[in-house]
């Protein structure tokens, strides 16, 4: 009957609030339990993200780009076991770490990156995302130990996404940003950032486009500036290349073309940084057989050359 019909929705319904009650506080256990240090989560929004790429709101922005080959950020992906958004993300973390050492700016803890994350939970949830914060690379840390770093946070991230209801993570995220905006808002510009940059990798083309008969050269990706934040980071694939843009606030990064280059520069120094480490271990291997070898029973002088 149509009673019956209401009450098993109205009964269906108290249930997924109350398991979605359930996820948001065992989601805040983990954040306080990683703030606390005894356990593992998620970074805690606000309270990790240094202080730095602060700037008023502005209608001012700036806009650059940079193009970074497929195949390499593939091949750097592969030697460092990790994933693609995974090297972008260590990529854009030298590359901001080294633009903030070029204006006097250090961090002591790590960059923050607001992240989208889709959530596949439940029925037309394909085009639902989370928006979560992802800590990047150590301070002073080689960038093969900033990837390593980015790989076991995503993995963090991956973990809790598995673990927390969609529903959950879906709310944390409108209220996390809900207070960024306030902040805005209100002007307290004083008050800590929820990330220092936006950094999205959406779904581009895989093969070329053509317009008029023409081959299309770039196909950027342009979002906006979030609330109480300066940059924001966007990546599309389009046939072998990435395409990144930078669009930020004019009095925050007013030379943001250096930043895409550095990018560029990045990729290279991530891929060398990877490409080096076997040869330390092998070095200290060897290290470890000349000192082994005199306990060895001595033979010809030739064979101990050898």
């Amino acid at each position: 009957s149509r009673n019956e019909s209401l009450a098993t929705g109205l009964l269906h319904t108290g249930l997924a609030a109350g398991r979605t009650a359930g996820d948001l506080v065992k989601l805040m256990w983990h954040l306080g339990r990683r703030d606390l240090g005894i356990g593992r989560g998620m970074a805690t929004p606000f309270v990790a993200t240094p202080d730095v790429l602060k700037a008023a709101p502005s209608p001012n922005r700036v806009l650059a780009h940079c193009s970074l080959p497929l195949a390499r950020v593939r091949a750097v992906a592969k030697r460092g076991n990790a994933k693609i958004n995974d090297v972008l993300l260590a990529v854009l973390d030298i590359a901001l770490n080294r633009y903030l050492a070029e204006h006097g700016l250090h961090t002591k803890r790590p960059l923050v990156a607001d992240m989208p994350v889709a959530l596949h939970e439940g029925p037309g949830a394909g085009n639902r995302i989370t928006i979560l914060q992802v800590p990047m690379g150590r301070p002073g840390g080689t960038p093969a130990e900033r990837l390593a770093d980015i790989v076991a946070e995503t993995r963090l991230v991956k973990e809790e996404v598995r673990s927390i209801g969609a529903d959950a993570l879906f709310m944390y995220s409108i209220f996390e940003h809900a207070v960024a905006s306030a902040i805005e808002s209100l002007n307290l510009g004083d008050l800590p950032m929820l990330a220092n940059a936006v950094i999205s990798n959406p779904a581009g083309l895989e093969g070329k486009v053509y317009f008029n008969g023409l081959p299309v050269e770039l196909a950027l990706p342009v979002s906006v500036v979030a609330h109480h934040q300066v940059l924001n980071i966007t990546i599309s694939n389009y046939d072998d290349e990435l395409h990144v843009t930078f669009i930020a606030l004019r009095e925050a990064v007013p030379d943001v073309q250096r930043l895409a280059d550095a990018t560029m520069h990045a990729l290279v120094e991530l891929q060398r940084s990877l490409t080096q480490r076997p040869a330390t271990a092998g070095k200290k291997a060897a290290k470890v057989g000349k000192q082994a070898a005199p306990k060895r029973r001595q033979g010809p002088a030739r064979a101990a050359k050898a």
